[in-house]
């Protein structure tokens, strides 16, 4: 039998949505993006305001941490 280790094995959605916002600079505001993510009815949000040179992003690393199986990541592009 053969096993294909790319393909994961199917879970059943948890129905949790979380999300992520960031803006580049301090000055700039999450409000828009947070209530989109909220709204698209993310329970959690992760937030960086960092520059889009800066590959150092702790937030979304503790999004990423904080997916589990059969959640999904939402991603609010700045407008």
């Amino acid at each position: 039998m053969s096993v294909d280790l790319l393909n994961p094995e199917p879970v059943a959605a948890s129905g949790t949505l979380v999300g992520y916002g960031r803006v580049s600079t301090k000055d700039q505001n999450l409000d828009r993006q947070i209530a989109a993510l909220r709204e698209a009815g993310c329970i959690r949000v992760f937030t960086d305001k960092l520059s889009g040179r800066s590959t150092d992003r702790p937030e979304l690393l503790a999004c990423l941490d904080y997916l589990r199986p059969g959640s999904a990541h939402a991603a609010a592009l700045p407008s």
